[in-house]
């Protein structure tokens, strides 16, 4: 857990009256990693990256999705741990995941676009400040451009969060989100 506070997924949950998704090796439904990236496998850190996350899921569940929301956000990860990743390969990624989910009966997703990695307290003011956010808006490019046409060709729903946008209008004007200190 990488917060000191509820993370987007139990906010949602919250607002839609359901119970917080408990993490997976817990028993729950929560099989999202902090930190891990798009892609097959293990990443640098350690973690299981998205595609293994869903293997495990499918796994738990006989290989069928089930009719939920399948929120995916990955791509920052990558960028950030292991530079210079291909903005077009976490495209090509999250187009997979998604092909992936929908081929077990996955019907109901919400993609979440890179948030603005170079206004982070870590490189904020630093050379890699602008590289970042470039680089962020560029695979948020190419993952729309990927993924949006895998609603008409799989009969899926998609939503979308823009996180850059909304994480920038926080930083912008703090006290409209309840805060305080956005540089730290």
């Amino acid at each position: 857990r990488a917060t000191n506070g509820p993370v987007y997924a139990e906010v949602l949950a919250d607002a839609l009256g359901l119970a917080p998704p408990a993490p997976s090796l817990a028993g729950g439904t929560g099989y999202a990693w902090a930190g891990s990236e798009a892609g097959q496998g293990i990443g640098p850190l350690g973690l299981p990256r998205i595609g293994l996350q869903i293997d495990m899921f499918l796994g738990d569940r006989g290989g069928q999705a089930g009719d939920g929301l399948f929120v995916i956000q990955a791509g920052a990860a990558n960028l950030y741990w292991e530079a210079p990743y291909s903005p077009a390969k976490i495209a090509s990624d999250i187009a997979s995941h998604v092909r992936h989910l929908a081929a077990a009966g996955g019907q109901h997703f919400l993609i979440v676009n890179i948030p603005p990695l170079g206004h982070s307290p870590q490189l904020a003011g630093s050379p890699a400040e602008v590289r970042f956010n470039t680089l962020g808006r560029r695979a948020d490019a190419l993952v729309e451009a990927a993924v949006k046409p895998l609603a008409q060709e799989l009969g899926i729903t998609l939503l979308w969060l823009n996180a850059r946008d909304l994480l920038e209008a926080a930083m912008t004007v703090p006290e409209a989100f309840g805060l305080g200190n956005v540089t730290e």
